[in-house]
């Protein structure tokens, strides 16, 4: 059997963890995303330079690097925290597609769902980024 122990001895114990929390576990939690985020970066403009070489030997596929490129955007945006630029990193490569689509559509290779889900997308895009300009406000 344990002995009881005294009231102020739980509220002791919830302090120093709150204490500890602050001081260690949340710096090291923020290095760690910190140093993840770098190495997300990192690949992100290797796959950039990887498609350019491929896109200047014409062995790329015509959407390759403006993914990469609309990834890595995304990515610098995502790493700088301000959510205004998050959505129109966002609704500029989906309206980057949407003329891909249109493209592909007038050769015969998409179809006029692929452009309306094209389309969709990029309106929905744009109710986000007006309804994240009016929180940021």
């Amino acid at each position: 059997m344990s002995p009881e122990l005294p009231s102020w001895y739980d509220e002791r114990i919830r302090s120093d963890m709150r204490s500890l929390t602050k001081s260690v576990l949340l710096p090291a939690l923020r290095t760690e995303r910190s140093a993840v985020a770098k190495v997300k970066l990192a690949a992100a403009e290797r796959r950039v330079d990887l498609a350019k070489r491929r896109s200047q030997s014409g062995v790329a596929h015509d959407s390759e690097l403006p993914d990469a490129e609309d990834e890595l955007a995304l990515l610098r945006a995502t790493l700088e925290g301000d959510p205004v630029a998050i959505a129109q990193v966002k609704l500029a490569a989906a309206e980057r597609r949407l003329d891909r689509v249109k493209q592909r559509r007038s050769t015969g290779v998409a179809t006029d769902l692929d452009v309306d889900n094209a389309q969709t997308e990029v309106a929905v895009l744009k109710l986000q980024l007006e309804a994240t300009k009016t929180r940021a406000k």
